[in-house]
């Protein structure tokens, strides 16, 4: 099986396109929370600000520092970045603080969720937990980040054992692999590998019911809530829970190509370089939908973007008309079209 050393100018140009569309939308979206958002809920607000802002760190740290260039059947790879290029920062690194800027940005998610979640139940009495179960949701939360780090740090060889474990288990690509300065392989072997997928699935799991749950209960409480609360407050909640709704769906976008990369890892077939980049550019558009369905999804943003610049080209047609009740008998035609005709 075949293996290309050589990143296609194509992906490189589709890496900086998309890190820099993605960076400036996620500043937009950031800077839109700061001085636009609803501080009544500030610790909502501060968790949808960091969700967002790792966002787009996170994505212009894939897309324009390491810039990844998978290399099967081998698990490894290497990149294009310039912290790697010139800085000399090995490949093995970014990747670990990848995964923890990943790992930051669905924990943020999941904090939306409870909040969320929290804030309906307060109103109802329904289902509030104790800021004590919070405060060990945060711990857990940094400790994750923290294990997970280390479990990737001790899975990589080190530098100057790969070409040795290159020239033992794939000889035919030595060749290749002697030109590249800076890139990483790894071992299924590892008992580090395992505990990091045990974790993982663990972590997975967690987090997967508590979208499911607080989702179906926030949906359950909406109906009751209604009842309870202004016209204006229940829209505020129900889009915020949209919203939520929403961006999970678009969080589904960079797992499950994840996902998928990891099948690919265990699978060996040809053109299977291929299918896994695809998979991993896929993960570049993450941080842009996401940006995207935000602000779409947010009432009090879209009315902000779409109604001020529709407004602004087609203000001439605002007219507002008098009451034909007040009008005095003796005015003339020309104070009646004067008065009908009040460009706002």
């Amino acid at each position: 099986m075949s293996i290309n050393f050589q990143a296609s100018t194509w992906t490189l140009v589709y890496f900086y396109i998309v890190g820099v569309v993605s960076f400036i939308l996620g500043v937009f979206t950031v800077l839109l929370i700061i001085f636009k958002g609803n501080y009544k809920d500030a610790r909502f607000t501060s968790f949808i600000l960091l969700y967002q802002l790792c966002s787009a760190c996170t994505v212009l740290q894939y897309t324009l520092f390491t810039q990844p260039i998978s290399l099967f059947p081998i698990l490894g790879g290497y990149c294009n970045g310039f912290p790697a290029k010139y800085l000399d920062i090995w490949l093995h690194h970014l990747l670990g603080f990848l995964l923890s800027s990943i790992i930051f940005q669905i924990g943020c998610l999941v904090f939306c969720f409870i909040i969320k979640h929290q804030s309906i139940g307060l109103v109802l009495k329904h289902n509030v937990i104790s800021d004590h179960y919070y405060k060990v949701c945060v711990t857990f939360f940094g400790f994750t980040i923290i294990f997970s780090y280390f479990c990737f740090n001790k899975i990589g060889m080190k530098r100057e054992e790969q070409l040795t474990f290159i020239r033992g288990k794939y000889s035919d690509y030595i060749v290749q692999f002697s030109d590249l300065s800076n890139f990483v392989v790894y071992d299924f072997n590892s008992n580090w590998f395992n505990v990091l997928i045990v974790y993982g699935i663990f972590g997975i799991g967690i987090c997967g019911f508590l979208y499911i749950f607080t989702t179906i209960d926030m949906l359950k409480m909406l109906k009751s809530l209604k009842k309870t609360v202004s016209a204006t407050s229940f829209q505020r909640y129900r889009s915020a829970v949209h919203s939520l709704i929403a961006q999970l769906a678009v969080s589904a976008m960079l797992l499950l190509p994840l996902m998928g990369f990891l099948f690919l890892s265990f699978v060996r077939f040809e053109n299977a370089q291929v299918f896994s980049q695809i998979t991993l550019n896929i993960c570049a558009l993450h941080s842009s939908m996401n940006a995207i369905i935000f602000i779409w999804t947010t009432p009090r943003f879209r009315k902000l973007l779409f109604r001020n610049g529709f407004s602004t080209g087609f203000g001439v047609f605002n007219v507002k008309v008098p009451n034909v009740r007040r009008l005095q008998r003796g005015s003339t035609i020309n104070n009646i079209s004067n008065n009908m005709i009040m460009v706002s």
